[in-house]
């Protein structure tokens, strides 16, 4: 229950390896707005957030765990908390969705020129309102409804095209729908990324106006002051963006190097003579091994 507004609740689940998870949370309560955050099994990383849905309504997050089964933890909050004077209940369920469905697509996507696997290309269905990511090894595993339907798989931010393919899936069965992409991958790419060692965060793609430049600032106990700004060599497919009329610096990722840590963050220009900006937000997301 939450009976207050900085009030957290806590769970702990086994997940199954390579398989899809669905949680949801329902308030008793009219007033009661919920978030779900999923973190791992230390609690410090976060995997996937759900805050879609109005006060009184469930919230759902789908998650599909593509290593070896694990522990996880679910983090329940009140968004825009209404005191009531009371606790403010609330039911949990987490379960494996296939119910909702009658076959499982999965497969492999490639380079066509070097048949190696591509990871994080996203593979999508027609009929469905979600889709999957390939992992490491070019895999991806998907839930779907038997009959007939397209299925395609994209990367274009990997440098690679779009390859759809029509499938017919039998009830109760296991559909193969393999991949090959075309195109060539960027030049390996830095991440935005800070250096605890040095106190320096590098951004490597800050869009200002229709320009790209890359900055270094340092961090100091008043906050960060912006060293130099050249024009940037790399291409995010997310750049920070910097909004001259307000000041605010909005940088959507970036890693704590030599870990597998990762934050987005807000940055306020505080003083434009020396440039010189303070930390408006920071929050924990998800670690992309291979870029963004």
């Amino acid at each position: 229950s939450i009976h207050q507004a900085n009030d957290v609740d806590w769970l702990l689940f086994y997940a199954v390896g390579h398989d899809w998870h669905e949680i949801r949370v329902t308030p008793e309560a009219a007033t009661l707005d919920l978030k779900i955050d999923l973190y791992d099994d230390q609690g410090t990383r976060l995997l996937a957030s759900a805050d879609w849905n109005f006060a009184g309504q469930s919230e759902t997050l789908s998650y599909h765990l593509d290593g070896d089964s694990r522990w996880l933890w679910i983090r329940i909050s009140a968004v825009n908390y209404v005191d009531s004077g009371q606790q403010q209940a609330y039911r949990v369920a987490v379960y494996q969705p296939y119910l909702e469905f009658d076959t499982i697509l999965y497969g492999r996507v490639t380079a066509d020129s070097t048949a190696q696997p591509l990871a994080r290309v996203g593979v999508t269905s027609n009929l469905l309102t979600s889709g999957s990511l390939t992992n490491a090894n070019g895999y991806y595993l998907m839930p779907h409804r038997a009959g007939k339907f397209e299925v395609t798989a994209q990367a274009p931010s990997l440098g690679y095209g779009t390859a759809t393919q029509s499938v017919t899936a039998v009830a109760l069965t296991y559909a193969e729908v393999n991949f090959r992409l075309t195109g060539a991958p960027p030049a390996t790419r830095t991440p935005n990324s800070y250096q605890a060692a040095t106190q320096e965060l590098l951004l490597v793609d800050v869009l200002v106006g229709a320009n790209h430049f890359e900055a270094r600032l340092h961090l100091d106990p008043q906050g960060l002051v912006l060293l130099t700004t050249t024009a940037a060599t790399h291409s995010l497919s997310q750049p920070c963006r910097y909004d001259a009329a307000t000041g605010m610096v909005t940088i959507p990722y970036v890693e704590l190097a030599g870990t597998t840590q990762a934050y987005a963050a807000t940055l306020r220009l505080v003083d434009p003579q020396t440039w010189r900006f303070a930390i408006a937000s920071l929050e924990p997301t998800a670690y992309l091994a291979s870029g963004y």
